[in-house]
């Protein structure tokens, strides 16, 4: 590298580069709090340094597995990278989607996965620009609950084809690969219904499509049946839901008549804490449902809820899917697919069908 490193992760980076190329191929690199603790650097840093070591082609990392060391040669003239922008956090629904555009790409010849880490705008800019510079054929994105404040992105200026997973990017021509949340909201609700809750709730919510869609089919599905619409945007963790449930919601409602459907299963953790240290029974005293099958959400509070499987693996298959139509010129950007989901019924409901 003849580039004088001047921002602090080139700088990192180059720290990295010589100690890196010194290990065996496929010898697996420490972790990311190792490093860190020795570097006393800042996450981010570290993570956007990584993120130009695999543009380099020096290290390669696999979903789940870690960071390896990779063979030392250039990428052959002949092999297309595609490119994967992920989020920072470690959530198992991200890895999974991650997992189906692996399996997918093994079908595919001459095509090499890299894949970044990166929320916020500038984050995202940053490889996406790094990305145009390698020469990449394409991008998928996959979008977090943030996505609404991603439009100043103008991902549509970008002449590389790229496919939103997850949630819209507003106000791009982007094409989208997402889940059906309109049905299974309306599904839930009627399940509460035919329990004979008198009052449903909708808990949590943040400004992304997802979660814009389900609380729509809940104000839908309210309307519908003649019931009073209970929308609370407190957020989407455990812990904002716990302490709306401690502060706001007991001493207000009467047990057996109420349900909440969370707008996702963190949401419905926190009240299942909540209703424990409250003395109050799911679902005899109140029926609950969460979304996105998220088996972390579930440990924490040692029971399963009711919820809806998002198939993120199939999410990660139709992205590439969708992302090598556009690279082939077989469709226009601006295409929506929206896949079907199943309701889990996991007894947090009374009577579940």
């Amino acid at each position: 590298m003849n580039k004088i490193p001047t921002k602090k992760y080139e700088q990192v980076a180059s720290k990295l580069r010589d100690e890196i190329q010194s290990l065996e191929v496929g010898k697996k690199l420490p972790t990311e709090a190792s490093y860190l603790e020795r570097l006393g650097c800042a996450r981010n840093t570290l993570r956007s340094a990584m993120d130009l070591l695999r543009q380099e082609g020096l290290i390669v990392s696999q979903a789940g597995a870690g960071t390896f060391r990779a063979q030392p040669t250039e990428t052959p003239a002949h092999i297309h990278q595609i490119q994967v922008i992920m989020p920072s956090r470690q959530e198992r629904f991200w890895y999974d989607v991650m997992n189906g555009i692996n399996d997918e790409l093994q079908q595919k010849k001459n095509y090499q996965l890299i894949y970044s880490h990166g929320e916020t705008i500038e984050e995202i800019q940053k490889i996406i620009h790094q990305a145009e510079l390698a020469g990449v054929s394409g991008i998928i994105l996959l979008a977090l609950y943030s996505a609404d404040t991603l439009q100043e992105l103008n991902i549509d200026q970008h002449p590389i084809p790229i496919i939103t997973v997850h949630n819209k990017i507003k106000n791009s021509q982007a094409s989208f690969v997402g889940s059906q949340e309109k049905e299974p909201i309306a599904a839930l609700a009627q399940l509460m219904i035919q329990a004979n809750c008198q009052q449903i709730s909708f808990l949590g919510g943040a400004d992304c499509s997802s979660h814009k869609l389900r609380q729509k089919a809940y104000i839908r599905a309210m309307d519908k049946n003649n019931l009073d619409i209970q929308l609370y945007r407190i957020g989407t963790t455990h812990q904002e839901a716990y302490e709306f449930m401690k502060s706001r919601w007991f001493g207000k409602m009467s047990k057996g008549i109420h349900g909440i459907i969370a707008t996702n299963d963190y949401v419905a953790a926190g009240v299942v804490q909540a209703c424990h240290e409250e003395g109050w029974r799911i679902p005899e005293d109140l029926c609950l449902s969460g979304f996105g099958n998220i088996q972390e959400a579930f440990l924490t509070v040692g029971r399963l809820i009711t919820t809806v499987d998002q198939a993120p693996d199939e999410l990660g298959k139709q992205a590439l899917k969708a992302l090598f139509k556009e690279i082939n010129g077989e469709v226009v950007a601006g295409q929506e697919h929206f896949l079907p989901v199943q309701v889990i019924h996991h007894n947090s409901i009374r009577n579940e069908a």
